[in-house]
């Protein structure tokens, strides 16, 4: 809890009124004055009343510190209220010791009092606690109330002090004029009594929090935070409840005469409580007495009334108050009192004088505050009590008028004006792109007459652009008209009968109609047809309102080069116009101006993908691009069922927040693209968020631990191999951090468990070049592993979910294996989708659900024709095709093609004719269609080919011309248009390009023709020999090596690589994949020593049926 400088808990000044002497203090700190005692006043504190006739008979208690102590109200001074007067029977109760049995303890209240204690003191039922007020009249201290179990504040006297008595006299008075005054925003009473030895005390709720004075000094010190949380509208909501205590105690006959900022405590729960009660009048019953005698002046001078400074105790009445709340509302408004005099003679001097005050001079950082309150101030404050308002209710009214009036309905239009331009610059976007969707449209119609499937990709590009073009077109138009309604409906929001907005709404409306029309969509009539009744209205327009955004792009897959294209001129034509480079995915954070703008994302071997984005001020714009591969757009027939399945445990991992397990599985050119690209396409249109991974498994993933989980966390975090341990570090917390946090705020317990995690990721084998605990056992390290992994999906996934995707997954590891395993008995309530995709995978493990991709049958065989050849098939096709190909759809299109290339199909007058005479066809196998392919090929893109294969399923530009091949680069971009190669996003060494085979059963193929090489041995000494000039010290470096050597017949070296892979895996408790290893090691050892050491390595790795 923080302390002033007085040593007080924040909130609670804890004294009595400050004595009316002429304390120094700044304009902002008023001093209070002390009674200004008169000839009369000694008499009038002679004059005994019934509640001092009460205290007959009680001596005066031993000077010594009183036992018990108050709350906040301590402000009491040596003045007290006057109140009702105790009328038959004493009122008084002795404090005995409680009986009652201790309550159940409920947990503490966040920022309320805490007790704490030097040593146990109880009085009764009260135990004792610190003193947090003390004043001229009274000491406050936190005690407990055992019987109830709360804590309360406890006000007693100061003792020795010479007016004891009559101070006695007066806090019963204070206590039973306050204890009358039952009101939400009054302190509360609970108690008046007095203890064994005689003391008078009472208590009453103790609440922290902050004074109106706090919040006052903290605004004028410019403290954000208070800024923020005491906006203009804050301030006035707690003037208001100022104001409606005021008028609840005026109309029992009290008047406060000393409010001001110091007696209003703002709680830690929004509490607003008006104090200090100590000089309050009871009008018409309180006269003659020490503080309401004729000549008296009470209060605080920058806040009393003129009639309080004066002395008119007859003229003192709920109006001085009023007077006092123009004041305090001055104060919230310019943050400083009307008079800023620190002499007490010369405020009341001007007090007296007072003729009102000049709204002109009402200012707040030298800008007038708002004439409305400016004038409410001026008649709360005026000099004639019967010009102010009539009562504290009239003063709340027209402030609670004031906020919820004129000010706000100004402030909505102004919100509703910067809308509406936003709006209609949305919606001529809108009207253009339409437009240039319908002329795109007409354009791919006259070009899809002249191309057919089985030309060459050169002819057939330009239809590609210009579908993926109008594909995405169609998306910018739907997204560009949501963006338009949307705003013109904020603005209808902000300000219902705004004309302007209805009649573009209208137009928006109609312009839907007409298409609906045009397509004969009935209830899009209707829907729409109401609609632009509804809107039918117009006006004019507004000034636009500026502002700066970011965008954040990823692209699937990554380093897809960025684009930026403005929107403000219209469609821009990507193949003409320059863009703004951004850079290569991922980008984040990047700075733009408000408007609209197109997102183009290009990777070589890809379709360039269109996404219009608009930025809007001080809002982040977050973009996750996905690419395909060209001829994507070949049609997918055949497979609805298992396109639904996997739509199916999508949606199914996310309603019931489970996981998901998918494996696909099925022959070379069955069509295992083609679904996934389907697939890709859904989530595309799909409105729920969706965090993509995905990783792919290559051969030597097989004895990598953890190689294809690491994959798919590293590329996800975007780490290059290599990449300094700090970096990869705040990559991966970065990563978890910011999908956890997007669910809500973190707690310091997730943080340090994402902390902890990240420390554990990092050590991965191929994440970062991290030592394992050197004492740590295998089996610790692997649960460590697997529970760190299983723990950052768990965190991630409470923003969105999450869906793995697992390329070649014959190929992917035991450990990663395990983890799929075990994520259904770990991830109870995550909504995880993994997809696994495969050719030959046997009898898998740890999946939910296994999807077999078979041949088609005639009728999906016959509907794939229809698509190929754009029209009626010729008699007999569909057999042919079907015995030729298999029903293998890869096939089907390449049995086409030769049909048409040999002159066996031809087209007359848009009819195609199958020759007559045709022989029965052969079956056509995959391996010798792909021999077929290659055989065909030129000698320099058979000798890249042939090359790229001994390098492996991934190859570099730079290691093909290591190894003499011309023009590498041009030559592996001409294949990837042929569809033999795709590029990789990201290149594992700097300064180079990675390519990869897009099927590895081609690539097979092509590395089987080269048996017969007697250099083949060489070819792989010089790859391995090229790999370990770039040696980046990555597990998957050594792998790759350790392979090609083998093939080079380098027994030494292959041993002792495969020997370093075993080590790795026996370490992480890898045990089946470090057997493995050692296998291969001792396969390549000669020496019998190294045999020895290999074979006991070897035993010391036992497997049983969870080791892997």
């Amino acid at each position: 809890m923080s302390q002033d400088k007085e040593n007080k808990p924040d909130g609670h000044s804890g004294k009595a009124p400050d004595d009316m002497t002429t304390n120094k203090r700044t304009p902002h700190e008023p001093a209070r004055p002390t009674v200004n005692k008169q000839s009369n006043e000694e008499q009038a504190v002679k004059r005994q009343s019934a509640s001092t006739r009460l205290l007959d008979g009680l001596a005066r208690p031993k000077s010594k510190t009183p036992p018990t102590q108050g709350a906040q109200e301590a402000q009491g001074g040596r003045s007290s209220i006057r109140g009702s007067r105790p009328r038959g029977g004493t009122l008084i109760a002795r404090l005995g010791s409680s009986r009652v049995p201790r309550p159940l303890q409920l947990n503490p209240v966040e920022g309320q009092f805490k007790i704490t204690k030097q040593k146990k003191e109880t009085l009764g039922r009260y135990e004792i606690g610190q003193e947090i007020g003390r004043g001229g009249m009274g000491v406050v201290r936190l005690v407990r109330d055992m019987d109830i179990g709360r804590d309360i504040a406890m006000k007693t006297l100061v003792p020795d002090d010479p007016d004891y008595d009559t101070l006695r006299q007066e806090l019963i008075k204070e206590a039973q004029t306050t204890g009358q005054l039952q009101h939400p925003n009054i302190i509360p009473l609970h108690e008046l009594g007095i203890t064994p030895d005689k003391e008078v005390f009472y208590t009453m709720k103790a609440v922290s929090g902050m004074t109106l004075k706090d919040v006052l000094r903290k605004k004028r010190e410019c403290d954000p935070v208070t800024d923020e949380k005491y906006n203009e509208h804050k301030l006035l909501s707690v003037f208001v409840a100022i104001c409606q205590a005021m008028h609840y105690a005026h109309s029992r006959g009290v008047v406060h005469r000393d409010l001001k900022p110091d007696n209003v405590l703002l709680g830690s729960f929004g509490e607003v409580l008006v104090m200090d009660w100590g000089i309050a009048y009871a009008m018409e019953k309180d006269k003659g007495g020490p503080l309401t005698s004729q000549g008296v002046v009470v209060g605080t001078p920058h806040y009393m009334s003129p009639e309080q400074a004066r002395g008119e105790i007859d003229n003192v009445a709920g109006h001085s108050d009023v007077f006092s709340l123009g004041v305090i509302l001055h104060e919230m408004m310019t943050l400083r009192t009307p008079l800023t005099d620190s002499d007490t003679e010369i405020l009341l001097s001007k007090l007296r004088k007072h003729k009102g005050f000049d709204a002109s001079t009402m200012m707040l950082d030298d800008k007038p505050i708002p004439p409305t309150i400016a004038t409410i101030i001026v008649k709360a404050t005026a000099a004639n009590p019967k010009e102010r308002h009539r009562d504290a209710r009239e003063l709340y009214k027209l402030v609670e008028d004031y906020m919820a009036g004129t000010a706000e309905r100004k402030r909505r239009e102004d919100m509703a004006m910067r809308e509406m331009v936003v709006g209609l610059q949305l919606a001529d976007r809108f009207y253009e792109l339409k437009r240039n969707r319908v002329a795109l449209g007409e354009r791919i119609n006259k070009r899809e007459k002249e191309v057919h499937p089985w030309d060459a990709t050169a002819e057939k590009r330009e239809l590609w652009e210009l579908n993926a073009r109008y594909r995405h077109m169609e998306l910018i138009v739907s997204q560009a008209f949501s963006d338009a309604v949307n705003i013109f409906h904020r603005v209808l929001g902000l300000v219902p009968d705004d004309t302007r907005a209805q009649a573009e709404l209208s137009k928006l409306y109609l312009s839907r109609f007409k298409e609906a029309e045009e397509k004969a969509e009935h209830a899009d009539m209707i829907y729409f047809g109401n609609l632009v009744l509804r809107y039918n209205d117009r006006d004019t327009y507004g000034p636009l309102f500026k502002g700066n955004g970011t965008l954040t792009v990823r692209s699937f897959p990554e380093g897809a080069k960025l684009l930026l294209f403005d929107f403000s001129q219209g469609v821009p034509d990507t193949r003409l116009e320059k863009g703004r480079v951004l850079g290569s995915a991922p980008l984040a954070s990047i700075d733009l101006p408000m408007g609209n703008y197109l997102l183009v994302a290009h990777k070589d071997g890809y379709r360039d993908e269109h996404l219009p984005v608009f930025i809007r001020p001080n809002e982040k714009s977050n973009h996750l691009l996905t690419l395909h591969p060209w001829g994507a757009d070949d049609a997918i027939i055949g497979r609805d069922r298992e396109l639904s399945l996997l739509r199916f445990n999508l949606k199914r991992a996310m309603s019931s927040r489970t996981v998901r397990r998918v494996l696909v599985t099925g022959a070379d050119g069955i069509g295992k693209n083609r679904l996934l690209n389907a697939f890709n396409d859904w989530l595309e249109e799909m409105p729920d968020i969706v965090q993509l991974f995905f990783a792919e498994c290559h051969e030597q993933h097989t004895l990598i631990p953890y190689g294809a989980i690491t994959d798919a966390l590293r590329i996800r975090a975007g780490v290059t191999t290599g990449e300094p341990i700090e970096s990869v570090r705040k990559k991966v917390r970065e990563m978890i951090h910011s999908s956890a946090s997007r669910s809500g705020t973190l707690s310091q317990t997730d943080r340090q468990r994402i902390d902890r995690t990240v420390e554990v990721l990092i050590k991965l084998p191929g994440l970062a070049s991290v030592e394992l605990e050197p004492d740590l056992p295998p089996m610790e390290m692997r649960e460590r592993f697997d529970k760190a992994i299983l723990e950052s999906i768990e965190l991630i996934t409470r923003w969105a979910p999450l869906l793995l995707i697992l390329y070649e997954v014959e190929y992917m590891d035991d450990a990663s294996k395990r983890i799929i395993e075990k994520s259904h008995e770990f991830l109870t309530s995550a909504p995880v989708t993994v997809l696994g995709f495969g050719t030959d995978v046997g009898n898998p493990q740890g999946w939910d659900e296994r999807i077999r991709l078979s041949a088609l049958g005639e009728s999906e065989t016959d509907a794939l024709l229809r698509v190929l050849v754009k029209g009626p098939l010729p008699a007999g096709l569909t057999k042919y095709v079907l015995q030729r190909s298999s029903g293998i759809p890869w096939l089907i299109v390449e049995t086409v093609r030769g049909l048409v290339e040999n002159f066996d199909m031809y087209n007359v007058d848009g009819r195609w004719i199958l020759k007559e005479g045709l022989a029965e066809p052969s079956q056509l196998r995959m391996t010798d269609a792909r021999r077929a392919m290659l055989d065909a090929l030129p000698d320099d893109l058979a000798k890249a080919l042939k090359t790229a294969a001994i390098i492996g399923d991934v190859f570099w530009v730079e290691t093909l011309e290591h190894m003499e091949v011309t023009d590498a680069l041009q030559l592996c971009l001409e294949l990837t248009d042929r569809e033999f190669f795709r590029e990789v996003p990201v290149s594992r060494y700097a300064d180079t390009r990675a390519f990869a085979f897009r099927s590895l059963l081609f690539r097979e193929i092509v590395y089987d023709s080269l048996q017969e090489d007697e250099d083949l041995p060489k070819h792989h000494l010089k790859v391995a020999d090229w790999i370990r000039a770039r040696f980046l010290g990555d597990l998957r470096e050594v792998a790759e090596l350790a392979g090609h050597v083998e093939l080079a017949h380098d027994e030494t070296w292959a041993a002792l690589l495969f020997g370093q892979l075993g080590d790795a895996c026996r370490d992480v408790g890898c045990f089946g994949m470090a057997r493995e290893c050692y296998q291969r090691a001792l396969i390549n050892t000669i020496e019998e020593e190294d045999r020895v050491l290999l074979e006991k390595r070897l035993a010391s790795v036992k497997i049983d049926r969870t080791s892997h």
